[in-house]
C-alpha cells in the first residue's frame, strides 16, 4: 500500500525530491512556480541543500504540473533532473552544485550565475547562459536540443563553458556561442564531437584543449560556422582539415593555412568563406 500511494503522488505532483535513497519529498502545495529556498515549496519543509536535515539531496523538476523554480540561494546537492515544460530560472549571481544534470527542460541561467556539475550533463531540450554566466562541466557535455550564450543579447560579461571531458553536439542539436555576434563568450572543451549545428559567432572562441588536430572533418549533417575564433590549444582549430562531408563556413577576414595530416582535402559537402575570410588549402 505504501509503494502504490507513493507512485500515485508522484504523476500528480509537479517537483519530486529524493534525500538520498531512504525516502522522498515531494511538492505539496500544488504551487507551480515559486523560489528555491522556500520550504513551502518541498515536501516535509526541507529546502534541497546537502546537509539539511543530514541528507544529501537528488531533485526533479516533474513535467506535471509543469513547475518553475527560481534559483534565489547557492545550494549544493547530489543530482538534478529537470523534465519537459518545468524550468530553473536565477536570481543574480546564485550558483548550483551537482554531482549531474539530466535536463529536459529549461535552464536559464542569465543573472552572472554558476552552475558547476562535478560529473556528467545532458541537455535535450534548452539551456541558455546570459549577462556573464559560467557552466562548468567535469565529465561529459551531451546536447541533444538548443544551446546558447547571449541570446537575450544584454552583453553585461561575457559568458563562459568549461567541459573537461567531450562535448557531443548530436544530429539536429544546435549549439550557437555568443549568439548576436557581439560578445566575448568562450568555450573551452577538452574534445568536439560535432553532428548538429555549431556556430561561433563574431566574437566569440571556442577553444579544443585537448584535441591537438582541432575539427579535421566535417561529418556529413553537420553544419560548423565559424565566424568567431575556433582553436585547439595555440595553433587554428581548422589547420588539419581533411574532409568535408556536411556544411564549413568561415568567415569575418580569418586566414589559416590548412595542412591535412593526408595531404589531401576532399570537400564532398559545403565548405564557404564569406566576408574576407581567406584560407590556403593544398594542392589536390
Amino acid at each position: 500500500m505504501k509503494t502504490s500511494f507513493c507512485r500515485a503522488v508522484l504523476v500528480c505532483l509537479g517537483i519530486l525530491l529524493m534525500a538520498g535513497a531512504s525516502f522522498g519529498q515531494m511538492q505539496d502545495n500544488g504551487a507551480a512556480s515559486g523560489n528555491w529556498s522556500n520550504p513551502a515549496n518541498w515536501s516535509l519543509g526541507l529546502v534541497p541543500n546537502n546537509g539539511n536535515a543530514g541528507n544529501n539531496y537528488n531533485v526533479s523538476l516533474l513535467s506535471s504540473p509543469a513547475v518553475n523554480i527560481t534559483l534565489d540561494i547557492s545550494p549544493t546537492i547530489d543530482t538534478l533532473t529537470l523534465d519537459s515544460g518545468s524550468t530553473l530560472s536565477t536570481d543574480a549571481g546564485t550558483t548550483l552544485t551537482t554531482t549531474g544534470v539530466t535536463n529536459g527542460g529549461d535552464i536559464e541561467f542569465y543573472n552572472g550565475n554558476t552552475l558547476t556539475v562535478n560529473g556528467s550533463m545532458t541537455t535535450s531540450n534548452y539551456l541558455d547562459l546570459d549577462k556573464g554566466s559560467k557552466l562548468v562541466v567535469t565529465g561529459n557535455l551531451t546536447n541533444s536540443g538548443q544551446m546558447y550564450t547571449n541570446i537575450q543579447n544584454d552583453v553585461t560579461a561575457a559568458n563562459t563553458i568549461t567541459v573537461d571531458g567531450t562535448f557531443t553536439n548530436n544530429s539536429s542539436a544546435t549549439a550557437h556561442i555568443g549568439y548576436f555576434g557581439d560578445t566575448t563568450d568562450v568555450m573551452n572543451v577538452a574534445t568536439l564531437v560535432n553532428n548538429g549545428f555549431l556556430e561561433v559567432d563574431t566574437g566569440a572562441t571556442l577553444n579544443l584543449t585537448s584535441q591537438p588536430n582541432g575539427v579535421t572533418d566535417v561529418v556529413s549533417g553537420s553544419e560548423l560556422d565559424v565566424y568567431g575564433t575556433l582553436k585547439a590549444g595555440s595553433v587554428n582549430g581548422l589547420a588539419k582539415l581533411g574532409s568535408v562531408e556536411g556544411s564549413l563556413y568561415i568567415a569575418n577576414g580569418q586566414t589559416f593555412t590548412d595542412t591535412p595530416g593526408s595531404g589531401t582535402l576532399t570537400n564532398s559537402g559545403t565548405l564557404d568563406l564569406e566576408l574576407a575570410a581567406t584560407s590556403l588549402f593544398p594542392e589536390t
